[in-house]
């Protein structure tokens, strides 16, 4: 869990607020961990905009990922987060980079993968992204 991003308005999807639960960090046996395993992850400020996801913390510069990326079919792996899997893709180096200084846990590694929406998944989705909708609304 990162901080929390303040907003006065906000898409709604049928499943939920727009970009919720879209990234997750894994590590280097791609298992993501909870907060209480990753309390440093506790430090993030995520900032979205029109187009990018900028994520923020004291001690590392500021990570600049795109809200929508492409990417080919061999490029997805399945996570798991409490036994749930889903499809995603890794942010790449630069986010891996920035992610483990952070965590800063000596011989440990880890990665941001963000979920892509056109995969099955099993079990509860968490992690989840959507496109807007003609019936979708905004939280105000």
């Amino acid at each position: 869990g990162c901080r929390p991003i303040k907003v006065k308005e906000w898409p709604l999807t049928r499943e939920g607020l727009k970009y919720d639960r879209c990234w997750i960090i894994v590590d280097e046996n791609g298992v993501s961990n909870n907060i209480a395993a990753l309390p440093r992850a506790s430090m993030i400020q995520p900032t979205i905009t029109e187009e990018r996801l900028i994520l923020e913390a004291e001690g590392v510069n500021p990570l600049d990922l795109p809200l929508e990326k492409s990417y080919k079919p061999e490029d997805v792996e399945m996570i798991s987060h409490n036994a749930v899997k889903g499809s995603a893709v890794d942010e790449g180096e630069e986010a891996s980079n920035w992610i483990t200084k952070l965590i800063s846990k000596p011989g440990r590694r880890f990665r941001i993968f963000r979920a892509v929406p056109d995969r099955p998944r099993s079990g509860v989705e968490t992690m989840r992204h959507y496109d807007i909708d003609p019936r979708d609304t905004l939280i105000q």
